[in-house]
Parts: structure tokens; sequence; C-alpha cells
């Protein structure tokens, strides 16, 4: 389930596997201010945060962003072993 912190950071609650018990963000409340829209993936300490479950139409447009970058990288990749 994706959800918005009271911070305003969006991400993955109670994910298991971190050993610090981090939660995993998928778009910071602190993104650089020159692209404040754009996803970061990262871990955070958001102990004591609470939270609400993200509206299933924003988390689709939250994943499509994800998707997209990922499909960038890759398309950037495959270009820079054709020229090298």
């Amino acid at each position: 389930m994706i959800v918005k912190f009271d911070c305003g950071c969006i991400g993955l609650a109670d994910v298991p596997g971190d050993p610090e018990g981090h939660s995993f963000i998928l778009k910071p409340c602190d993104l650089g201010r020159e692209d404040p829209s754009g996803p970061c993936l990262d871990w955070r300490d958001m102990d004591g945060k609470s939270y609400v479950r993200l509206p299933d139409k924003d988390a689709l447009v939250l994943l499509g962003e994800i998707c997209t970058l990922v499909r960038d990288g890759h398309n950037f990749r495959a270009i820079k072993r054709l020229i090298s």
C-alpha cells in the first residue's frame, strides 16, 4: 500500500527487510527545488510519523512516473552502448 506521511513524503510503510526499520520513500517531501514533482527512491526513518493511504488515482500517477524513469534509463544505456 502506498501511503502519504504527515510530513508530505509518499512511500511504503512497514516494509520488511530494512534492518533499521526505515520506510521506503517514493517521493520525499523535501525533493530538490528544481524538480519538486519527480520521484526519488530512498529509505528514510519515518518512526513516529502518521500516514494515510494514498488515493488509487494518485498512486497510479506516481507509479507511471517511476516506470517512465526506468524506461528512460534503459533507453539511455542502450543509446550509450550504440555510440561507444
